[in-house]
């Protein structure tokens, strides 16, 4: 044991000395070099022959000294300045070997969780998305055939990602799939802003319009999958038969299905207190005495009484469904014959034990408020809270018919979160 302990302590003594020495070495020579060169330059100094340097004598007593004529200022500034070009050389040296060595060498288990991480984002991004959406195309927002505002730029703004997040401790084998993921993202970005750019021009084609809402809902599924490839390479860098690439498709189709978690988490953990938010205004609209801002929200309910309307309103490609279907996989052929994507919710892993019971209890507790303000329009929340009761009960739920239910209900809180601009 001791012996083992030695030998961890020599060799991590013997990587910092290697580390730091050559740089050392490095500044005092240079500081040796410029003490020569000021000795050179000194005009007190005369070359009798090349390899001799011969003092200047004081009159007075003939002592030499070592400053020239008892102090030389700019000798001592250079070697000052010398100095302290060492020791910011080593500081900054060794700056830049830690920033290196915690940038390259990020644990597996920070990967992974930025991994899940990433996942709930790009869903709080799509239903931010979603949102602009179906307020900036509504007909409250239009007038004369003419819209009358656009979405603040800064709900999509900041849904920009961060290129050199994805900043991981890879191999060859994957350092393509990693720049290819990096470049998705500043695409994604240059889209963003982009669409900013349009929306803000009141006379601008519908259909530009369309297609940028059609690349800012297809991304964040589009990203997500290809997030899971990534770290699937990352997990089983080997890939070299059939038999191991069947393995690797299963892991990718695993984390798949581990981003339906993360969705229902990211779901679940802020719906109750948005709620909460989106009834408070609903009763100060209906209770206003201003007339025009009682029915401000019921033309959205309207539209979310249908699960084709809401998504047809504001996304006239099908750029959710196309990434749904990217995300999981799911053929065209099973149009005709609809396969349900059956998963069993887990949280165990990521939440504390009673996380979903608790959140569902107080969705649930909530509901019936909004069902009594308009109840023809929210029978779907009859489907809703049934899978909700089933995720409760860690029974297996249909996925693809949820999944339009949740990102209803997460639209419709975000409505008022969404600021609109006047065009001018």
């Amino acid at each position: 044991m001791r012996e083992k302990i030695c030998g961890i302590f020599k060799k991590a003594l013997n990587e910092r000395i290697f580390t730091y020495l050559i740089p050392i070495v490095a500044s005092v020579v240079l500081v040796i070099v410029l003490c020569v060169l000021v000795l050179c330059l000194s005009d007190k100094w005369e070359s009798c022959i090349p390899s001799k340097m011969v003092p200047d004598y004081k009159e007075s007593d003939g002592r030499v000294s070592f400053f020239w004529n008892d102090f030389n200022f700019y000798g001592i500034v250079a070697t000052v300045l010398a100095l302290f070009s060492l020791w910011y050389t080593f500081l900054a040296y060794r700056s830049q070997s830690l920033t290196e060595s915690n940038t390259r060498n990020v644990p597996i288990e920070d990967q992974v969780n930025m991994f899940k991480g990433f996942a709930r984002h790009e869903y709080r991004n799509l239903v931010v998305v979603m949102a602009t959406a179906v307020k900036f195309f509504s007909k409250e927002n239009q007038s004369n055939g003419h819209r009358i505002a656009y979405p603040s730029e800064n709900h999509l703004l900041k849904l920009q990602a961060a290129p050199e997040d994805f900043v991981l401790n890879i191999d060859s084998k994957i350092a393509a799939r990693v720049s290819e993921m990096r470049l998705l993202l500043r695409n994604y970005n240059i889209e963003i802003e982009v669409a900013c750019k349009h929306l803000q021009r009141a006379t601008i084609n519908s259909d530009v319009l369309y297609r940028d809402y059609d690349n800012l809902i297809f991304k964040p599924f589009y990203m997500l999958r290809n997030a899971c490839e990534i770290e699937a390479k990352m997990m089983m860098p080997q890939v070299k038969n059939k038999s191991q690439k069947e393995k690797e498709d299963e892991y990718i189709k695993d984390l798949a299905y581990r981003s339906i978690d993360m969705m229902v988490i990211e779901h679940l953990l802020r719906l109750p207190y948005f709620l909460k938010e989106f009834l408070y205004e609903l009763h100060c609209c209906m209770n206003s005495a201003n007339v025009k801002e009682q029915p401000k929200y019921f033309q959205y309910f309207e539209l979310f009484a249908n699960d084709k309307n809401v998504f047809l309103e504001c996304d006239k490609f099908a750029a959710l469904q196309r990434s749904f279907r990217f995300l999981f996989r799911i053929n065209l052929k099973e149009d005709m014959c609809y396969k349900p994507l059956l998963h069993m919710c887990n949280f165990d892993h990521y939440m504390p034990k009673y996380f979903a019971y608790f959140q569902i209890n107080e969705i649930l507790d909530i509901l019936p408020e909004l069902e009594k303000i308009s109840p023809k329009n929210f029978d779907w929340l009859m489907s809703y809270k049934g899978t909700l009761n089933a995720i409760r009960g860690k029974e297996e739920i249909d996925f693809q018919s949820f999944f339009p239910l949740m990102l209803k209900m997460d639209i419709l809180v975000e409505l008022p979160k969404i600021g609109m601009v006047n065009y001018e």
